[in-house]
């Protein structure tokens, strides 16, 4: 199921407009679920005019930070991504293989319930205003 999209996107030709709308497509599916939590929180806050500057400066960094990658891809040529290419799956393939080790862990982690354990670490050592934000709502 993994190699689904890797198919897909061997199929298309990613080169011209329509390309990189197809790349803009799976990018934007690929990160609504990581920026929806933090967009949404700061569009609530700002919603309520209440602590619009740290609202702000929320936006301001999150937009900084979203827009370096994108504008990273965009300088890198073609040819390096190339030259690159073999680098690039052998790193991708140890990030499967580190990440699914990582998700074994969270599942381990709540099926034998530690995870209320480390949650509760967490929320005592995470700053009051961090605390106060996630569980407002």
């Amino acid at each position: 199921m993994g190699d689904a999209g890797n198919t897909l996107i061997s199929k298309l030709s990613l080169d011209g407009l329509e390309g990189q709308f197809i790349i803009g497509l799976a990018l934007g599916v690929v990160w609504s679920p990581c920026v929806g939590p933090t967009l949404g929180g700061a569009i609530v806050l700002a919603s309520q005019g209440s602590h619009l500057p740290q609202v702000a400066l929320l936006m301001g960094v999150f937009g900084f930070g979203a827009a370096l990658p994108v504008i990273g891809l965009a300088t890198v040529s073609r040819s390096a991504a190339q030259h690159m290419r073999g680098q690039l799956l052998q790193a991708g393939k140890f990030g499967k293989i580190v990440m699914g080790g990582l998700m074994v862990g969270v599942a381990i982690l709540i099926l034998t319930g530690w995870d209320r354990s480390v949650e509760a670490w967490l929320v005592t050592h995470s700053p009051h205003w961090l605390t106060s934000l996630t569980t407002r709502f």
